[in-house]
């Protein structure tokens, strides 16, 4: 209850602005979506945490993922972005970066993401057509299809396999932008529901390629082969301004290489946990889309989160070994997978190659960050 009443005397109308705007801005990241989970991070002790070991936890009820949030918790996130954060979405939404939430998921589950599509072609100056990058949901489900399609997953890092990310959460967008730089050839997606985060990374994305464009009209077309400026910044990047738990819903089956999630919000009070991103039910989700070898990654500086996040990924694993005489693809395509944990964990150069702000501001304040990673086998 201490970080609750901190909150809310943030809040209070005797508040001054400055003890309002350190308030926000130290316990919590804004959220556009009130009605969404928050996949950026707070500002918590660890030794909430470790108070909260002590206290018998039940899985029973750490199965299901809760979107709504309680009414305290709107009023600090339901935030909007600044006017130039909104313009900033508006026109990269017209250039064909940005995914309409709203359309996606209108008739949810009856329809799937058609994500070979949705990266087919580069941006180009029109809006991404919803009605272009879906196909019927009962595509994914066809046993024939699916078999054919884990089939063809079978064929590691194939020419014509992409390399497909989805990060959950993204924040102020340093991760997402950083690898997406580095490897140009592979695909992210970032989904996030803090709009004036995804005005800011939005924002940075239209900066870069415009100081590209300025530099390329400058060169000859040799000069740009030569120098590999065959593509624009940011052409391997769509951006999903809402909730990425409920995005895994109409992701394809067998269709991602990797999940990240970096420095989740912890919610770290146990009466709290069934906000948790991780929850049996989007493990299951995540073992549904990913790739047979696929990784689920996680930086996170919460005590509690770590163990809570080993905890679930555990228990999973158990239930899935119990499944063992269902048919293998039928648990799979139920989220049934089976999991291990890779130890050590991968090099953070080909997953979290940067130290965002927020990882900066932890260190400062004497908190470490902590990785996972499970591979789906």
């Amino acid at each position: 209850m201490e970080n609750e009443a901190i909150i809310k005397d943030s809040l209070s109308p005797t508040s001054s602005n400055e003890q309002y705007r350190r308030g926000i801005a130290d316990s919590f990241q804004q959220v556009h979506d009130a009605e969404t989970t928050v996949d950026s991070p707070i500002n918590i002790n660890n030794d909430d945490c470790n108070a909260n070991k002590n206290q018998t936890r039940t899985f029973s009820s750490a199965s299901d993922y809760q979107s709504k949030k309680p009414k305290w918790w709107k009023r600090i996130a339901g935030r909007r972005g600044t006017p130039g954060q909104r313009k900033a979405i508006s026109r990269m939404t017209e250039k064909g970066y940005v995914l309409s939430s709203s359309k996606l998921l209108v008739g949810k589950y009856r329809q799937q993401l058609d994500i070979s599509n949705l990266f087919a072609h580069r941006p180009n100056g029109n809006p991404i057509v919803i009605e272009d990058i879906l196909i019927p949901h009962e595509n994914a489900h066809d046993s024939k299809d699916y078999q054919s399609s884990k089939l063809d997953d079978c064929k590691c890092h194939a020419d014509n396999d992409p390399y497909v990310c989805l990060e959950i959460g993204f924040g102020q967008g340093d991760v997402l932008l950083a690898n997406a730089s580095k490897f140009p050839n592979r695909y992210y997606i970032g989904s996030e529901i803090h709009q004036p985060g995804i005005g800011n990374v939005l924002l940075r994305m239209e900066n870069d390629i415009n100081q590209e464009m300025s530099i390329s009209s400058s060169l000859t077309l040799q000069q740009q082969h030569d120098e590999k400026r065959t593509h624009q910044p940011y052409d391997n990047v769509r951006i999903y301004p809402g909730d990425g738990v409920k995005l895994l819903g109409i992701l394809p089956s067998i269709s991602l290489n990797a999940v990240y999630l970096t420095f989740p919000d912890p919610w770290p009070k146990d009466d709290d946990h069934g906000w948790r991103v991780i929850q049996v039910e989007s493990v299951h989700a995540i073992g549904r889309v990913l790739k047979h070898g696929g990784c689920f990654y996680l930086a996170t500086d919460s005590e509690c989160f770590y163990d809570w996040t080993m905890d679930i990924f555990q228990k999973v694993q158990i239930n899935a070994k119990n499944c063992g005489e269902v048919e293998a693809p039928l648990r799979a395509r139920n989220g049934a997978v089976s999991w291990e944990q890779v130890v050590p964990y991968p090099d953070r150069g080909d997953w979290l190659p940067v130290v965002s702000k927020y990882e900066e501001k932890g260190i400062a304040e004497g908190r470490h960050t902590m990785l996972q990673c499970w591979r789906k086998v």
